[in-house]
């Protein structure tokens, strides 16, 4: 069973800002691949962590970027690809290929990138972005095309699939989440969320984790259902199950009081915590409801 999380009682993380701004801050670039052969469609997506502030890549312990493309329909990962770097301030990762045959119906991808640095000083920054949507195979030759993705809560990726999401947790964990607010992954990325609520920005905390954690054939949440400091998502899971992954949300207070160092980035401080994992068989049609 699901621990009971009191959604009135909130844990905070105590974090001191300091009166300037960090030295330290990454950028996730992204560049989108595609192209045709004589039978299918294909598409790859280029990300480059670039730090931008800093020039002294001694600070720089290392610097992450982390490429993939998810099937918009399932949200299952493909092509993932990260590289690590140590004391530079560029590194780059390229994903794998995923490709949709022109005798197939179209396909929808979309090409995903995040960056992490970690500074000398064990202060980090991160970034991710949702990159290009890709157009895959059909009926016509060559159809493949290429459109920055939508980040639009109302027809990007995880767009409309709280009631879905709500009604498969009840039917498979009884769980009655009706009450909950859903939030889409899609505007979950670093840029978005900036002058967002400390649970949004929360759940963005969780969501950038859940990406770095993204392996072939994993699915991606489409959103999350948060009510006060406690939220829900489900995704099957490759072998064909369901995993409910129960958060609490821990957003941080600001101190008003100044450091008494500069920090080179901000400090690695989580803004949540996995209260509880469920695991759960459902018959095919049951989850398939996620995915219309």
């Amino acid at each position: 069973m699901l621990k009971k999380v009191i959604a009135t009682v909130l844990c905070f993380s105590i974090c001191v800002v300091p009166a300037f701004a960090a030295m330290g801050k990454v950028y996730c670039d992204i560049i989108p691949g595609k192209g045709s052969t004589s039978s299918y469609d294909y598409a790859r997506t280029q990300t480059s962590a670039i730090e931008n502030r800093l020039t002294d890549k001694s600070k720089v312990m290392n610097i992450f970027a982390k490429a993939w493309i998810i099937d918009y329909l399932t949200g299952t990962a493909y092509g993932t690809q990260s590289t690590t770097s140590h004391y530079v301030l560029k590194t780059s990762a390229t994903s794998g290929q995923v490709t949709n045959s022109w005798s197939n119906p179209t396909k929808v991808y979309i090409g995903m990138g995040q960056a992490r640095t970690r500074y000398t000083d064990n202060t980090t920054d991160e970034h991710n972005r949702t990159g290009h949507q890709y157009t895959l195979g059909g009926q016509n030759a060559k159809a493949v095309s290429v459109e920055p993705a939508s980040t639009d809560p109302a027809t990007g990726f995880g767009s409309g699939k709280g009631d879905a999401m709500i009604a498969l947790i009840y039917e498979v964990y009884g769980y009655d989440l009706s009450e909950y607010t859903y939030v889409p992954a899609c505007t979950l990325d670093t840029d978005l969320v900036q002058d967002a609520d400390a649970a949004v920005k929360a759940l963005a905390d969780v969501n950038f984790d859940v990406q770095t954690a993204l392996r072939d054939g994993d699915h991606t949440p489409f959103g999350y259902l948060y009510q006060g400091n406690v939220a829900y998502t489900v995704v099957e899971q490759p072998d064909g199950s369901l995993t409910l992954t129960q958060y609490q949300l821990t957003p941080p207070i600001t101190a008003q009081k100044n450091s008494t160092r500069e920090l080179i980035g901000k400090p690695d401080i989580p803004l949540y915590q996995v209260t509880e994992v469920e695991n759960a068989a459902a018959e095919r049609n049951v989850i398939d409801t996620l995915y219309k």
